[in-house]
């Protein structure tokens, strides 16, 4: 945060829209996604560590629904975060509005951002969480699942550089998901190709996981 805010100072511009966009880049393109895989490995690692599937799939509940549940709490806990973020900002700003006057704060209006930017990314990331979930069901070796999230974290690094390159990564669609703003230019078109692309691909994992999660069945598990 201290390195925000020297970049705040720095800032002529409206501190809340400067201060909110290097926020949210530094979150969707670099944090975030480790969550998203350090999350999804801790939904399934009880039942992949003690072989716990057997016991769970003996319960009188189709094993689709307790795919999708587990699968469910995953995207809810990345919305909560991504709403504690955006409360988060919305906080700091107004702090800063009356204990730090010279960032500006209280010279702007606060932005609508606040409120849909976390419904953009969740968007956006829906992909990656359907990929990572995928990997935490039939991948049991965790340094697997949690490796695979930080390779792609750097790769997306440097791909979200370009946005024209970015968005042939779904590693990148989240981070460009967070560009989208209110207005017709380069980055809301390409921000909300990313989550057109993002909900394409969790639609096809899921049914993927599901269809692996029938014949996983069938094999005796």
């Amino acid at each position: 945060m201290f390195y925000f805010q020297e970049k705040v100072m720095n800032n002529h511009g409206n501190t809340w829209q400067f201060f909110n966009t290097i926020v949210w880049n530094f979150w969707s393109s670099f944090a975030f996604l480790p969550l998203i895989g350090l999350q999804t490995i801790l939904i399934n690692n009880l039942e992949n560590s003690n072989n716990g599937w057997r016991n769970l799939f003996s319960l009188p509940f189709p094993r689709k629904h307790i795919y999708m549940s587990k699968l469910s709490i995953v995207i809810l806990l990345t919305i909560l975060s991504l709403a504690a973020l955006s409360i988060y900002v919305l906080l700091y700003g107004l702090i800063c509005s009356f204990m730090v006057p010279q960032f500006g704060f209280q010279n702007y209006q606060i932005p609508l951002e606040f409120l849909y930017k976390p419904a953009f990314v969740a968007i956006g990331s829906l992909g990656v969480i359907s990929v990572h979930y995928f990997l935490s069901v039939f991948v049991k070796n965790i340094y697997i699942s949690f490796g695979a999230a930080i390779f792609f974290t750097i790769i997306s690094l440097f791909l979200i550089q370009k946005e024209n390159i970015a968005i042939y990564s779904p590693w990148s669609w989240g981070a460009l998901s967070s560009h989208i703003e209110l207005k017709s230019n380069g980055s809301f078109q390409s921000g909300m190709t990313a989550s057109l692309l993002s909900i394409g691909l969790s639609i096809f994992v899921i049914t993927l996981g599901l269809i692996k999660e029938r014949s996983w069945n069938k094999g005796g598990q």
